[in-house]
């Protein structure tokens, strides 16, 4: 199963949010049994090391790319996926940049805490943590 994880549930895991951690985790010990395939859009790697400035070092947010990149795949953001994206005005122009790079890749679903904001979203189903854990 392709799974497009979204920058939240990124943050969750790295930052160990109290609330939203656990979910995180067993979504990536998911992954690292093979039992599922994760992507994250590169901007979510832009997003990580920005977010995280305040909690890690910057060689430390380096190493954590880097071993982000050791378990998932890297989906496209082109021109493609960034015409998609600007095709419908919505209030979260970056959910739809991920929205589109899960289409490209043909993903099963996006895991994500900001379900609402990806209402307009139909080709591809859209879960928080706990309701993709709960179907695996």
């Amino acid at each position: 199963m392709k799974v497009l994880i979204d920058t939240n549930v990124l943050l969750d895991f790295y930052c160990e949010r109290q609330d939203s951690y656990q979910d995180a985790a067993n979504i990536f010990d998911l992954a690292c049994k093979g039992k599922i395939e994760i992507w994250v859009s590169p901007i979510s790697f832009v997003n990580l090391f920005y977010i995280t400035r305040k909690t890690y070092t910057v060689e430390q947010r380096y190493e954590i790319l880097r071993g982000l990149m050791q378990i998932c795949n890297i989906a496209s953001t082109d021109k493609f996926v960034l015409s998609e994206a600007l095709s419908n005005v919505v209030s979260d122009f970056e959910n739809m940049v991920q929205y589109h790079s899960a289409r490209l890749v043909s993903a099963d679903c996006i895991v994500t805490r900001n379900v609402k904001d990806f209402t307009t979203s139909t080709a591809v189903k859209v879960m928080t943590p706990s309701q993709f854990l709960d179907v695996q």
